[in-house]
């Protein structure tokens, strides 16, 4: 899952929402003196991942991309954010907009205190509207192309993260099988989390 599934899927905190989101990269460590709900966050961050990975449709969403492929986990997380805002209505009782304006107003608030690693990334992701990126297909091209630019010069050496734009398309809505059956069970394995 990528950085609307993870915020969506924390309580409804604004430390623990940027736990979530910024476990990656900070790489699951927090400060010192950092709120407690924000490493919660982290730690559920950690939880929804290793759910994710080992769960067989992700598994076989991954498999429509492809038998090789070092991106094709990478590409997954970003078409199950664009999938979540497809199906939003289904999950929650806000509107995408109302939600991710939320989000936006009190992160943005928030992470004034946080140190600069934290900050400068929260605020990108506002900055960029990242997370309303996930709404078209242009905004998922523009967020491979995003992703693409912070590869190592050996990972694009193999493959990018657009070269895979051609094959989403082909097996979106297979892939959105494999959302709508997967997604609840996350949601499920959260709360019982």
């Amino acid at each position: 899952m990528n950085y609307l599934a993870h915020i969506f899927l924390s309580k409804n905190n604004i430390d623990y929402q940027l736990g979530n989101l910024l476990a990656d990269p900070l790489k699951g460590r927090a400060w010192e003196n950092c709120p407690p709900l924000f490493i919660e966050g982290m730690q559920m961050h950690k939880a929804i991942d290793k759910f994710t990975d080992r769960h067989p449709l992700f598994k076989q969403s991954k498999a429509r991309l492809g038998n090789r492929g070092y991106l094709r986990g990478v590409v997954i997380d970003v078409v199950y954010d664009y999938m979540l805002c497809r199906n939003w209505n289904g999950y929650s009782q806000l509107t995408l907009k109302e939600f991710i304006d939320d989000f936006h107003q009190e992160a943005s608030m928030r992470i004034e205190s946080y140190p600069n690693k934290a900050k400068n990334f929260a605020s990108k992701v506002i900055q960029h509207n990242a997370l309303r990126s996930y709404n078209s297909i242009e905004g998922l091209e523009l967020t491979f192309q995003r992703i693409n630019r912070r590869l190592s010069d050996r990972i694009k050496a193999k493959e990018s993260m657009e070269g895979y734009i051609p094959i989403v398309l082909v097996q979106l809505t297979e892939i959105e099988k494999d959302f709508n059956q997967f997604f609840p069970e996350l949601v499920e394995f959260v709360k019982a989390n």
